[in-house]
């Protein structure tokens, strides 16, 4: 099906990125045979010819006029633009692995999140938002992710048992200590007293966190999007269509949580560009090794720069 260079490329990635460049490379290898002559190691050969002509008259610029049409073709075949991208990137990658590199530039590459349009939060409307919601377990969630700021699939992950010895301790703000499975980064965030307040009426309702391995959440990212949507769906009314992406997500509450908190920043310019990369650190986002200090700073050291620097901003008036 491949050559042994594109086996070998394949080889060396991770099963996540060899599952979705495998995906991209079939794609372009049918494509490839259905515009030219040959597949992919023809594809490398005439990057090869392109790069070693005499002068810059004959050369013909294989890559992009190739790239370019295989992103026409899909398009045409209805692939989402996150996609067409990823696929774009395997033949790029693997271009490079060859000694061939390309560049992307005269390539119409769709845009990156072509809908994703994210409601623009404010600390009422989140309250709101989560007033209608009926599960105890998801309004917890979904209030634990706009004060942390970490990703849904984060969230999915943590059990009782990473936030139990600070649970039943009362401390707060409580800290998450987790590692973020998308890309392996450790760091730390935290919820104050509206989270854990939401954490006690949810957890409240468990019988079975004696259990090593209880999960914090019992869902899935399918559930989770779908109950998001349908409340999205009462909050916003006429002006969400069923064939709309979810603006209300919590994806959104991420993103609103952690902007809240970026837009209060005030101060020296280096106290704001040190808070910048806080917000980043609480996100578990990948920052410059140079710039990293989560190394330097202890956990109640991260405790109290969350507590100051996030927790009014992403909490209601009353508490």
């Amino acid at each position: 099906m491949f050559d042994k260079q594109t086996l070998d490329f394949l080889e060396l990635k991770s099963p996540g990125t060899r599952s979705i460049y495998r995906a991209g490379l079939l794609s372009f290898q049918e494509f490839y045979q259905s515009q030219y002559l040959g597949g992919i190691p023809e594809f490398i050969d005439s990057l090869f010819a392109d790069r070693d002509v005499k002068g810059w008259r004959e050369q013909k610029h294989i890559a992009s006029h190739v790239i370019s049409k295989f992103v026409v073709w899909l398009e045409a075949e209805g692939f989402k633009h996150k996609t067409v991208r990823v696929y774009v990137s395997s033949i790029q990658q693997l271009a490079k692995y060859n000694g061939v590199p390309f560049a992307t530039n005269d390539v119409k590459l769709p845009p990156s999140n072509p809908v994703l349009k994210k409601y623009s939060w404010t600390v009422d409307e989140v309250v709101k938002f989560f007033d209608l919601f009926d599960s105890p377990m998801y309004r917890s969630m979904g209030v634990l992710i706009f004060q942390s700021f970490i990703d849904s699939s984060t969230a999915l992950s943590l059990r009782y048992q990473d936030i139990q010895k600070e649970y039943e301790a009362k401390i707060t703000p409580l800290c998450l200590d987790v590692e973020r499975p998308k890309t392996g980064i450790p760091f730390m965030s935290f919820i104050g007293k509206w989270g854990i307040k939401e954490l006690h009426k949810y957890l409240d309702t468990r019988t079975d966190l004696d259990s090593s391995d209880a999960k914090l959440f019992d869902t899935t990212k399918g559930s989770l999007c779908d109950y998001f949507r349908k409340k999205a769906k009462l909050f916003l009314g006429d002006d969400f269509k069923d064939s709309d992406r979810n603006p209300c997500g919590s994806h959104s509450l991420r993103a609103g949580g952690s902007t809240l908190s970026r837009d209060s920043i005030s101060g020296s310019g280096e106290h704001v560009h040190a808070v910048d990369r806080y917000l980043d650190f609480f996100m578990g986002k990948t920052v410059e090794e140079e710039k990293r200090v989560y190394s330097s700073k202890s956990k109640e050291g991260w405790r109290q720069t969350w507590k100051e620097c996030c927790e009014p901003f992403v909490t209601p008036k009353h508490f």
